[in-house]
């Protein structure tokens, strides 16, 4: 599994393609936020225990079996997603654990998803120094991503895996990226300032925005072993701000905005620090912990 596991993995983090939409497709509303999450512990196979659901941000399952003698089966599985939207940047977050001693075949473990989405479009102003208006020309949208996928485990967790996906749509252009991660392989981080998007503009014509973000992980284990998986995609799908405004002959404007129909400024520019991929191993290691401490404290 470990090879071609790997050969995957590459694949995923080199799929960068352009989304397109046409302009004018989201209704010139106020922010709008769409989150979901979904959980589930299985054994052999069934769903023992379920959570989340639309417009719930966060789910929790835990299941455990005990059967001793002729037939052994003795385990304990968890899941926990959690998923977020703003103004400026969407969250998402999986994880799940499972371990198991037995003697039998099993189809065990942990299931979780979480997606979180934003839309909302903003209007160009934009003048010259002598405050004439601009009436078309193009800017970039700066974006940066902060995550982690992990998956640790032994060899019977080889059915185990995590995804995390990203997508981003301005106006006419976008951009998406999927990671995942299998056994064997070392934590994928997803930590990147990603490549401006340069987008046409029009003065008085609103521009779509939709950012969203999913991550998913399956603890999958088919005999004796254990097997802690992770997406974490918990803060940061960030937009940045918008600069390099130009005009149609690309001339750089004098001074610009770009409000939302409900006055939110999605113009001003404010770079966010990305944390070095040692820490993001450390964070992901405390929240694969997180779920079961808090179940012990209660």
């Amino acid at each position: 599994m470990g090879s071609s596991s790997g050969s995957r993995t590459q694949a995923g983090l080199s799929s960068l393609v352009v989304v397109l939409l046409a302009a004018g497709a989201l209704d010139a509303a106020a922010l709008e936020v769409i989150i979901s999450t979904d959980v589930s512990c299985i054994d052999n196979g069934t769903i023992m225990d379920a959570d989340g659901g639309p417009a719930i941000p966060s789910a929790h399952c835990e299941y455990s079996v005990n059967r001793t003698g002729i037939f052994r089966r003795v385990g304990n599985a968890t899941a926990d997603a959690a998923a977020n939207a703003g103004f400026r940047s969407v969250g998402v977050l999986a994880t799940a654990h499972a371990a198991l001693d037995t003697n039998l075949p099993n189809n065990f473990g942990g299931r979780a998803s979480a997606r979180a989405e934003l839309r909302d479009v903003f209007i160009m102003d934009a003048r010259q120094a002598n405050g004439t208006p601009v009436l078309a020309g193009h800017l970039s949208v700066n974006l940066a991503t902060t995550g982690l996928v992990m998956l640790t485990g032994d060899g019977q967790a080889d059915l185990s895996e995590a995804t995390l996906q990203y997508t981003i749509v301005v106006g006419g252009g976008g951009m998406t990226d999927l990671v995942q991660s299998f056994l064997g392989e070392p934590p994928q981080p997803v930590t990147a300032i990603l490549p401006p998007i340069v987008v046409p503009w029009q003065a008085g014509l609103p521009i779509d925005i939709v950012m969203s973000a999913f991550a998913s992980v399956d603890a999958n284990l088919t005999f004796t072993g254990w097997v802690d998986v992770s997406a974490d995609f918990g803060s940061t799908l960030r937009w940045l701000g918008i600069s390099d405004v130009v005009d149609a002959n690309g001339l750089p404007v004098a001074s610009f905005t770009a409000l939302s129909p409900d006055g939110a400024d999605w113009g001003s520019f404010a770079p966010v620090p990305i944390p070095g991929a040692g820490v993001l191993l450390a964070s992901a290691l405390g929240i694969l912990g997180w779920s079961v401490r808090a179940r012990r404290r209660e």
